[in-house]
């Protein structure tokens, strides 16, 4: 692998070698947390595919110490939300060394990539639609009317495919974005259930150097402004406030342009040492299970995996009810739901959950059944897999 673009020729010496698929990957290989998983979805994919297809992972930064190592896929460098005259001549080299057939995209806009030159090369490009947007958007009648007509009459601005990743994101790309029905398809995120378990709470908690004495509550996002955690921390105060004998904690995985704020306000509360910044991990497994509540708090959410990663942990969810989360939670059996821009009733639903200790675990075991049942990462990548297969025939036209 001579500038970390192109695979070794020894696999490709016997006989005539499967049309290759290219996954491309947004971030560098060291970056963890969700992007973790979606690396393992898209490696479970190229087991899914068996001798079908060769299946590539596409980093823009390739790192010895990345955070999944693929076991059915190859990883390689190579930045596809690139397009520099210099970056088109790896590409162009990668796609032609590898007889690349297909490549499937991560939350990308057309606008984000150049579908005339990756069509030029004779190939197929597909989305999976994992962006968060605010479905309470209304746009002018003759904008959307201009939409349809590019994009569903003349097939611009279009992939091949979308996956929307929920069925909720699927209504807005269908309704707002004016996709076309024959180019969209609705397959639900899923999670390494077998990974996330119910855990040994005491033994987690003293990992992490966290008193097991306390009932922690836990939220986990990027740290975005969407994601809205400052007003989290003021209904975390309102809960302490509210049960002054209850010894209770919170803590926050993740990282991102809004966690210095987040810090700063934190460090202004009374009892602050009780309010925990763990930054960007790579597995929260042990983190789920030294909490007792996950609470998130997203003004929107196309999806939620934290949420779904929590519950297979045998935690209870308190969210707002943004759309992803609504598809996710069980109201009143898995977790509760609440409005939008309900924080006394994000508050009051946490004080729920640490009064009843039963209820937590009731709730946290049929959040765990319910997210083996509908959100199993396997799952996820055998209806990706059934998805894509079209487009690896020879000579195959467009399949949607």
């Amino acid at each position: 692998m001579d500038d970390g673009t192109r695979l070794g020729q020894a696999d490709h010496a016997a006989g005539p070698r499967p049309p290759g698929v290219i996954f491309t990957m947004r971030y560098p290989s060291d970056v963890g947390f969700v992007w973790k998983t979606i690396a393992l979805h898209r490696d479970l994919i190229a087991r899914a595919f068996g001798g079908e297809a060769r299946c590539i992972l596409a980093y823009p930064q390739l790192s010895p110490t990345s955070a999944y190592q693929p076991r059915w896929s190859t990883a390689i460098q190579a930045d596809f939300y690139d397009y520099s005259a210099e970056n088109r001549q790896r590409l162009e080299r990668v796609i032609t060394d590898e007889a690349i057939r297909l490549v499937v995209f991560m939350s990308a806009q057309p606008a984000d990539v150049d579908l005339g030159f990756l069509r030029g090369l004779g190939l197929r490009t597909v989305t999976s639609e994992n962006n968060s947007y605010d479905h309470s958007l209304r746009q002018p009648f003759m904008k959307r009317l201009a939409k349809a007509l590019i994009r569903r009459v003349l097939k611009r601005q279009v992939f091949d495919l979308h996956i929307a990743n929920s069925q909720a994101q699927y209504d807005f790309l269908r309704g707002f974005a004016q996709l076309p029905a024959s180019r969209l398809r609705a397959v639900r995120n899923g999670v390494d259930t077998d990974h996330f378990q119910p855990g040994e709470r005491t033994g987690a908690c003293s990992t992490l150097g966290l008193d097991p004495d306390r009932l922690w509550i836990m939220a986990a996002s990027q740290a975005r402004p969407e994601k809205r955690l400052e007003r989290v921390l003021e209904v975390i105060r309102a809960v302490k406030d509210a049960r002054p004998a209850l010894p209770i904690g919170f803590f926050f995985v993740g990282e991102g342009e809004n966690l210095a704020e987040w810090r700063q306000i934190a460090l202004g509360l009374p009892d602050a040492e009780t309010y925990r910044f763990f930054g960007r991990q790579n597995d929260l497994r042990p983190y789920y299970q030294a909490a007792s509540v996950f609470i998130h708090g997203a003004f929107r959410e196309s999806f939620g995996l934290v949420i779904a990663e929590a519950m297979a942990s045998g935690l209870p969810v308190v969210a707002t009810h943004a759309h992803g989360p609504a598809e996710i939670i069980a109201e009143g059996e898995t977790g509760r739901l609440v409005g939008r821009d309900d924080w006394e009733g994000l508050g009051k639903a946490v004080i729920e959950y640490l009064d009843d200790a039963e209820l937590r675990r009731t709730h946290g075991l049929a959040g765990r059944a319910r997210c083996v049942a509908l959100f199993s990462i396997t799952r996820q990548a055998q209806e990706f897999a059934d998805l894509l297969r079209p487009f690896l025939k020879d000579g195959a036209g467009a399949p949607y």
